[in-house]
């Protein structure tokens, strides 16, 4: 049979007409509503509060993990943004938990494995497009100079590319890079990072990585006080570092789920990550050395970043965190978005 076309009738036409209008209005109003949202998210309170600020932007490894991002811890305090490590996906945590960027003064690097700096040129070049008024600081032991020079080297063509068609009185050239600042750990093992309008960070050693100190943090502020480790397994050096600490923020590997992982490892022929497995496991502390360390310091809270392998599932908790509050029982497992804040003593 031959097919019947239907002409439009002027009615149709002009329902079609406002059905296409009202749907576009809608579009740019999900549009508007949605870069409304995008460009009020960063809190610019924070660097006024007179509290120290800790929020975890990434609390996994180098591992890819659709609920974790790579190990990034911030802290907010004394009008001051810094972020310990930023691994893998970090940068983009730390952008959706709402942080001030523009405001990023330093990041503090615990080591130079992948895991732990990936996304260093992404703090770098997204803090200046946010409007970083100086250049970035980078803290980190000896080997951080060459860092930064091979990082600022690699995004010259990114400066130069952006600078050809953008406004030089709105996007600095000059301040654009990144400023290594190396520190070498005393024999008592620590360094002062920073002593300046109340605030104090010490750098402490926790091991070795290949030769190179692995370093953890401390942060002091107004009668507050925040630890951040690194990898490593001097439990000793976390416990004295600590001592009365209000919060600690520590990565920890489980040996039994690990094992069990490497069982299974290999009995699935994965012989090589078994292998990188196995190694690895000595290099870090277990949650129940965390938490000696946590109770001998005198604390006050616990929280596990910089997971192997990532407790995602309510069994895998249980797991990760047997035996650990027994020992100190103010411990928690780290979600990537998790804020903390310490008002003034």
């Amino acid at each position: 049979m031959p097919r019947v076309q239907r002409l439009a009738t002027p009615r149709a036409a002009r329902c079609r007409h406002v059905l296409a209008i009202a749907l576009a209005m809608l579009a740019a109003g999900c549009v508007e509503g949605r870069l409304r949202a995008e460009f009020l998210r960063p809190d610019a309170t924070l660097l006024t509060s007179p509290a120290m600020h800790v929020v975890l932007c990434g609390t996994g490894t180098g591992i890819a993990d659709p609920d974790r991002a790579g190990p990034c811890t911030a802290v907010v305090a004394g009008g001051r943004l810094f972020l310990v490590d930023v691994g893998p996906g970090g940068w983009k945590g730390a952008d959706l938990a709402g942080l001030p960027l523009a405001g990023l003064h330093a990041v503090l690097l615990t080591a130079f494995l992948g895991e732990d700096l990936s996304d260093l040129g992404e703090a770098m070049t997204r803090s200046w497009i946010a409007g970083r008024d100086a250049p970035l600081l980078v803290y980190g032991p000896q080997g951080t100079a060459d860092v930064v020079e091979d990082l600022v080297g690699l995004y010259r063509r990114d400066v130069a590319m952006r600078m050809a068609h953008h406004d030089p009185a709105v996007l600095r050239a000059d301040v654009a890079g990144a400023v290594a600042h190396e520190f070498a750990i005393a024999p008592n093992g620590e360094a002062t990072v920073l002593d300046e309008d109340g605030l104090r960070i010490t750098a402490f050693s926790v091991g070795a990585v290949g030769g190179v100190p692995s370093i953890g943090y401390r942060f002091d502020w107004r009668g507050r006080s925040i630890v951040i480790g690194g990898h490593g397994k001097d439990v000793a050096a976390l416990a004295r570092v600590a001592a009365g600490a209000d919060i600690i923020v520590h990565e920890a590997a489980s040996p039994p789920m690990i094992e069990r992982g490497i069982a299974t490892m290999l009995e699935l022929g994965r012989t090589r990550t078994a292998s990188f497995s196995r190694e690895m496991l000595p290099a870090h502390m277990s949650p129940i050395e965390v938490a000696g360390a946590a109770r001998d310091a005198g604390a006050g809270q616990l929280v596990f970043s910089r997971l192997y392998p990532p407790p995602n599932g309510a069994i895998e908790r249980f797991a990760f965190m047997r035996g650990v509050r027994a020992i100190f029982p103010n411990a928690i497992i780290g979600e990537d978005g998790m804020r903390f804040r310490l008002d003034p003593r």
